[in-house]
């Protein structure tokens, strides 16, 4: 190929993918998920490096979160938490612009953060799995927890019977990266009870525990398995 030839790209515009999340296929949807998340990423990184501004309206930002807040829930995973990492940059550009009372008013986001308060503090219901598919939901309240003016409703909805029953269903097998992001946004914004916290601090103290056996079993399994090929090698190179 000749150097000086234009590199051919196809260029889809931000509101063009949002109608493919919406009306497209199962497959549709997954690449034009990741596709969307790309291009946040490298928005967001024009904004905080080239410190470039957001040039678009508050309408065009709230119709863009209204498609990814419907997705939230989407039974495909990927596609789940593809949007709602898109919907948590967005809600950090919506901070940067300092149009939180837009936010306070958005009835989905409400309804994402109480339907996943009352799954993750239902009682027998802590498989890592079932963990795992709240994972879009735990990303969107961790950003709404990290704006300058939190919602008044994320205090009646994260209160303290909800939160000791998410802790309740907790253990060393189900503690996912984007669940303890979501207790250090709840310390960080005083939601947490003193007992809370020690019981946080206990169960990283086990899981830390498990990590360093599970490290110790495969480090002794390496050594073994070494120490069994250098006597394999030394017995073939003996009888040749």
């Amino acid at each position: 190929m000749n150097s000086s030839e234009p590199l051919v790209f196809i260029g889809i515009r931000c509101h063009d993918l949002c109608r493919l999340l919406h009306f497209g296929s199962p497959v549709v949807k997954i690449i034009a998920s990741y596709s969307l998340l790309e291009l946040f990423n490298r928005l967001s990184d024009q904004i905080n490096t080239k410190h470039e501004e957001l040039k678009c309206t508050v309408g065009y930002l709230m119709s863009i979160r209204s498609i990814l807040e419907g997705l939230v829930f989407y039974n495909d995973l990927r596609v789940a938490t593809n949007c709602a990492l898109c919907l948590s940059i967005l809600l950090r550009w919506e901070n940067l612009a300092k149009e939180t009372e837009q936010l306070g008013k958005s009835s989905w986001c409400r309804l994402i953060i109480e339907e996943m308060t009352v799954s993750l503090a239902a009682p027998a219901l802590a498989s890592h799995s079932f963990m795992n598919n709240q994972t879009p939901a735990v990303l969107v309240a961790s950003a709404l927890l990290k704006l300058h003016k939190i919602p008044q409703w994320m205090r009646s909805v994260f209160n303290n019977s909800c939160i000791s029953g998410i802790l309740e269903n907790l253990a060393a097998n189900n503690l996912s990266p984007e669940i303890l992001v979501l207790f250090r946004e709840l310390l960080k914004s005083d939601f947490l009870s003193t007992e809370q916290i020690t019981t946080i601090s206990q169960m990283l103290q086990v899981t830390c525990s498990i990590h360093l056996i599970f490290l110790f079993i495969f480090v002794n399994y390496i050594e073994n398995f070494f120490h069994i090929y250098l006597m394999a090698r030394s017995i073939v190179a003996d009888n040749g």
